[in-house]
């Protein structure tokens, strides 16, 4: 049976742009592409200015200077499949064996698609942004020392520069590698990781969503040589390199496919069968003229923490109350490193999960540990949490009057008045007058029968009394 190339071809390239692959967050340009091997679109540069109110007529030209979208697409090629005489009748037909036969080839290549689409992507210097967290170990392939961490602060800094671009907010994307996306999940408060997982999409390849950005992992985005310098993925590693992730809005970029060529020798007699192997070229490019909307985030070099202290380790706090924990690290400029974290969050809150300082607030009684944690270096607290002391109590009333089922409200006032709702009441004879409430800033006495009594208020260690004569 003569090669159908046309089914191998659609076949190689089935998936290439899933909608679940980053790939897909770009503009088509598949109708401009010319002859399968470029991309020319005319006329894509700066819009023409608008007057608030003109009062001037006639306007003044201007001549509008186009700036053409022009880039030639990557070509990837396959190394040839050698399918054995007897089965290429039947792998042609069947869609699941020819599916099988090119499975392999076909994730290669969508990979070292998406290696040539972000190299096509990758903005200038003055679009790149640095990471800011603690230091973590390298983790490109023969890189040494430290390296910061990206943090939730990191991509609310990409979206104000987004914002500040006047970049527009539907269909941000933000592509971290596996183990920047890992940090980023590290560094996010118990609210932020809700938010981000409740917002996740993984049919989509969305992980979550933070700040405005979908966010999609890949196992690898970029490697930087230390003066900045784009590494290709199947280059040497050196001690140096630097990871990196990419933010971008889908209007900013695109993406096309040309040319998609299948080649065969069939009935090769010194191979007992037939080979195949593929041609597919594909591209992309920054699409706006002002190359804005596009973004770098490169892991920073980082120093190593040699030591850490907490200015109190001890911080005791009554319900309510809030206290600052500071913390200096060695050397000090990587204090704004330390990541804090609270043992058991309903004692005690805290209101970041990385900073210099970190805001305690106490919610109920009892105890917990506060932890601060900065390139390997751990510091504990105790946060003690206690009831709120009440200094003086007072009635609104202290000689109170009433007749036999007649009824007063007596109020009392605690120092704190906060803490005036937790005043426990009593009366000492209730066959004279009774009360409406065991516990409360108010409560309603109610006379039974002649004759005097005391109601008695409480609250922590202070007391008030008050006679009542029921008359």
């Amino acid at each position: 049976m003569a090669v159908q190339k046309e089914i191998w071809q659609r076949t190689i390239v089935e998936g290439l742009f899933a909608d679940n692959s980053f790939l897909s967050r770009a503009v088509n340009d598949d109708q401009y592409v010319n002859e399968g091997k470029r991309v020319h679109i005319p006329n894509a540069g700066a819009p023409s200015g608008v007057k608030k109110n003109r009062s001037t007529v006639p306007a003044e030209a201007h001549q509008r200077i186009d700036v053409d979208v022009d880039y030639v697409l990557d070509e990837l090629t396959t190394d040839p499949v050698q399918i054995p005489y007897a089965d290429s009748d039947e792998v042609q037909l069947s869609y699941n064996k020819r599916n099988s036969v090119v499975d392999q080839d076909r994730k290669q290549l969508i990979f070292h698609a998406g290696e040539a689409m972000l190299a096509n992507w990758l903005p200038a210097a003055a679009n790149r942004v640095q990471t800011s967290g603690q230091g973590v170990p390298a983790w490109t392939p023969s890189a040494t020392g430290l390296r910061k961490a990206i943090r939730p602060a990191d991509v609310a800094a990409l979206q104000l520069r987004m914002n500040a671009d006047n970049v527009p907010i539907e269909g941000r994307v933000l592509l971290l590698d596996a183990n920047m996306y890992q940090q980023l999940l590290d560094g996010m408060t118990q609210t932020q990781a809700i938010g981000f997982f409740q917002a996740a999409d993984i049919k989509r390849g969305v992980m979550g969503m933070l700040y405005g950005f979908e966010v999609m992992m890949r196992s690898t985005v970029y490697r930087f040589a230390s003066n900045g310098t784009l590494k290709d993925y199947d280059a040497d590693g050196a001690a140096t390199d630097l990871a990196g992730g990419l933010a971008w809005q889908r209007d900013s970029v695109s993406r096309a496919l040309g040319e998609v060529v299948m080649f065969s020798r069939e009935d090769d007699p010194t191979y007992y069968g037939s080979l195949y192997s593929f041609l597919v070229r594909v591209g992309g490019a920054i699409r706006r003229h002002d190359k804005k909307g596009v973004y770098a985030i490169v892991s920073d070099t980082a120093v190593a923490v040699t030591g850490l202290e907490i200015d109190d380790t001890d911080v005791v706090l009554e319900i309510g109350d809030t206290q600052t924990v500071t913390a200096t690290a060695t050397p000090n400029t990587e204090s704004a490193s330390t990541r804090w974290e609270i043992e058991d969050d309903t004692v005690a809150s805290i209101s970041t999960g990385e900073g210099a300082s970190v805001v305690v607030t106490a919610k109920v009684i009892g105890q917990t540990i506060l932890k601060a944690k900065n390139g390997g270096q751990e510091v504990l607290a105790i946060v003690t949490v206690t009831d709120v002391e009440v200094t003086a109590l007072t009635l609104d009333d202290d000689s109170i009057t009433i007749a036999e089922a007649g009824t007063q409200v007596v109020t009392a006032t605690a120092t704190p008045s906060s803490e005036s709702a937790k005043t426990k009441w009593e009366v000492i004879d209730e066959a004279v007058a009774t009360i409406s409430d065991d516990e409360g800033a108010s409560v309603t006495v109610t006379g039974v029968s002649a004759g005097s009594t005391i109601l008695k208020a409480t609250n922590g260690e202070a007391e008030a009394y008050a006679i009542i004569t029921v008359s």
